[in-house]
């Protein structure tokens, strides 16, 4: 077995990043340490330096990261710029003994992809989204009270109503009932809380609170609600809204977050469970009408998380990173968000979607992280300052009816990686069951070795790098100055392949004909204007 000797200097940042016990160890967030001490967290945003992602000769030169501050052991870093290097990436010993993939062929007429996680909801164009509704009586929170006392004197379905004025950071351990009990706002009060850290959780609603200074963060909790709840943590160095599963039972679950803001932080939404078998991941998760700022790294990250919703989001970056990240997440649906970057910020996708590795700081357990079964359908991801969408040694994943235009490199990177465990197990070899259809794109980019999609038809491509069945390449015509509708005599109308997938919905809900548009947005639909 060949050793890896790695310089002192190596070895002193390595215990200054993950291990708090070392002399100038950087302490976690909240309570997020003691999980990091068994597992830490996934950084899925950095390449490994064996496996860069090929890049346009117009990319810039891997920047100097020598003075770079020092990210909290329990943040994953940013995304290095990509590096001007050759089309063949470096291999690692482990990969050079890979045997690459033979290519797919193109498929058949009319191909059919595998079926997807989400199925089409009923036509209607504003949400139906209900928060849940007090069957008991009504509790007062006043400021001086604790927060803690009124819960033990709370039943089933109760209702907390919580006067006007700040409460202080509180840790809430072993609160858990059988119907929601709702913690409210009182009409017409402005209600802030500084953080909250709950703890073996069950049966919480929030609504129209808001969430300053600190995370409100959740170990091990299940049926959690949030409706109308803003969350703004600015340029803390903590995760706005942080879940986290110990990866013994199946505690973390049921999560329901719709009609809210959460901006800034760290990483905005981080969502996690140690590497483990799936069926004690995070689960049923839903993201619906939110408005998502991306604080200075990620918007989402989910890691060890599976069936998930993130539909008719709002994500837009403030302060760069990545609009959502999937480290090790299966059955996964993402529909008709708009995901908007900044090219003036630092490197970032619109979407990472990744399986780690021994690369990164997180390879116990891998062989159970591969990201897989991820839907990507109706989504508008424009303006990120690298590509809209990475994919980063993934399986099965369906991308179809997205319009992702405008980011300053490529639409889709296909990334050449092969995860592997701590062992050197290959866990996963580059990226398998792919299937691209009805999309409007820049450019996409294949690093060598890696396959064409195994479905790939009617996709509109601008420039370069398009393949498959009846491919257009021109200009979409959009209408312009931001609108990505589509002008009337664009090629993309009635265009796109219909098959059991073929979405009845557009991004703003507008119902598809029977010659469907290519893209997110049919010609002539328009946001809903709902009450």
């Amino acid at each position: 077995m060949t050793r890896l000797l790695l310089p002192a200097s190596f070895i002193a940042l390595f215990c200054l990043l993950l291990m708090p016990g070392c002399p100038g160890g950087i302490s976690s967030e909240f309570f997020l340490n003691e999980s990091t001490k068994e597992q830490p967290s996934a950084d899925t945003n950095t390449p490994d330096a064996a496996t860069q992602e090929q890049t346009p000769p117009d990319t810039p030169t891997q920047k100097d990261t020598a003075n770079e501050p020092t990210q909290q052991p329990d943040e994953p870093s940013t995304p290095e710029e990509p590096s001007s290097t050759p089309e063949e990436p470096t291999s690692t010993p482990e990969e050079s003994s890979s045997t690459p993939e033979e290519p797919v062929a193109e498929v058949a007429p009319e191909p059919q992809p595998e079926p997807t996680p989400e199925k089409e909801p009923p036509v209607n164009r504003c949400s139906q989204v209900k928060p849940p509704v007090a069957t008991g009586q009504t509790l007062t929170l006043s400021p001086g009270q604790t927060l803690l006392s009124v819960l033990k004197q709370a039943s089933d379905g109760d209702q907390i109503e919580v006067k006007q004025g700040t409460y202080p950071y509180e840790k809430i351990t072993g609160i858990t009932f059988k119907k929601h009990v709702i913690i409210k706002a009182a009409k017409g009060a402005t209600v802030t809380f500084e953080g909250m850290d709950w703890q073996n959780c069950a049966y919480i609603a929030f609504e129209d609170i808001r969430i300053r200074k600190k995370t409100i963060g959740f170990r091990d909790c299940k049926n959690i609600w949030f409706y109308k709840v803003d969350i703004d943590l600015g340029t803390a160095s903590q995760s706005g809204l942080a879940v986290v599963g110990s990866g013994k039972t199946t505690s973390c679950a049921e999560l329901d977050v719709h009609h809210s803001r959460i901006s800034g932080g760290q990483r905005t939404i981080f969502i996690r469970t140690n590497f483990n078998v799936d069926n004690v991941w995070c689960h049923n998760i839903r993201f619906s009408y939110n408005t998502l700022e991306c604080g200075t790294n990620n918007c989402f990250q989910f890691s060890g998380v599976r069936d998930a919703q993130i539909h008719n989001n709002d994500i837009k970056t403030i302060g760069g990173g990545v609009g959502v990240l999937l480290a090790g997440a299966t059955r996964i649906d993402i529909r008709r968000n708009t995901i908007k970057g900044d090219k003036s910020k630092k490197f970032g996708y619109g979407m990472n979607i990744a399986t780690p590795g021994k690369e990164w700081d997180n390879f116990n357990n891998v062989k159970y992280m591969i990201s897989s079964d991820v839907t990507v359908a109706n989504n508008l991801i424009t303006e990120w300052s690298g590509h809209g969408i990475a994919l980063n040694g993934t399986k099965k994943i369906y991308i179809y009816n997205n319009t992702i235009f405008d980011n300053k490199y490529n639409s889709i990177q296909f990334v050449r990686r092969t995860p592997h465990d701590k062992a050197g197990n290959v866990i996963l070899t580059g990226n398998t069951q792919i299937s691209l259809w009805n999309n409007i794109m820049n450019k996409v980019v294949l690093a060598s070795g890696e396959s064409r999609p195994t479905l790939e038809s009617n996709n509109l491509v601008k420039t370069s790098g398009g393949a498959g069945k009846n491919l257009i390449k021109a200009d979409p015509m959009f209408v312009g100055g931001g609108d990505y509708s589509l002008m009337s005599g664009s090629p993309a109308i009635d265009k796109g392949l219909v098959n059991k997938d073929t979405p009845k919905l557009d991004l703003y809900n507008t119902p598809r004909d029977s010659k469907p548009d290519i893209g997110a947005i049919e010609a002539g639909s328009q946001p809903a204007t709902c009450p």
